[in-house]
């Protein structure tokens, strides 16, 4: 087994390793392995590194998303059948622009086969790929929606169902959950 180790210490007190012209105070050509590594200017408590496009580091705060979290047990009970979609839910305001995690879990229980659809929608529009269509379970049942969302400013959140036939159905337990993702 070889080892072979090239430092240079250059005229203006810069070391490599690995190469024979150091740019920096310490300059390694290749990768490193530590066991633990302290960088110590501008570090803080709740702070995380940040790499810009030249993989320089330096020391952020850690962002927060802004959680808007709301728990609804009330009930609701759907007499009539309805084509297009109504709200089931409280609204929620998105309170700036952004991405969006949304999540809605209800429970729903009906006597017969009612032909509902649920999904998320915003200022009223059903977002795509969130739609749960076509359900005909009677007893109780639990459904839960999630779905990605962008948002352009200050809009409106909701859970709505559509029904076209059957006995009432009863909503409870609803909950939403709204995070802003960036």
């Amino acid at each position: 087994m070889t080892l072979m180790l090239f430092v240079n210490f250059s005229y203006s007190q810069n070391v490599g390793i690995g190469t024979i012209d150091p740019q920096a105070n310490l300059d390694v050509a290749g990768s490193t392995k530590t066991t633990t590594l302290q960088v110590t200017d501008g570090a803080g408590a709740n702070k995380i590194l940040q790499s810009d496009g030249l993989g320089n580091a330096t020391w952020v705060t850690s962002p927060v998303p802004n959680i808007n979290y709301y728990n609804l047990t009330s009930s609701s009970v759907f007499t009539s059948t309805f084509s297009y979609y109504v709200n089931i839910s409280d609204l929620i305001v998105t309170p700036i622009a952004g991405t969006y995690y949304v999540s809605s879990i209800l429970n729903y229980s009906c006597s017969s086969a009612p032909n509902i659809s649920f999904a998320l929608s915003i200022n009223g529009n059903v977002i795509s790929n969130t739609e749960f269509t076509g359900i005909n379970e009677t007893e109780r049942s639990t459904i839960s929606i999630q779905g990605i969302v962008t948002v352009n400013g200050t809009q409106t959140v909701s859970t709505v169902c559509r029904r076209f036939q059957g006995d009432p159905i009863n909503i409870t337990n609803r909950s939403m959950v709204l995070i802003r993702l960036n």
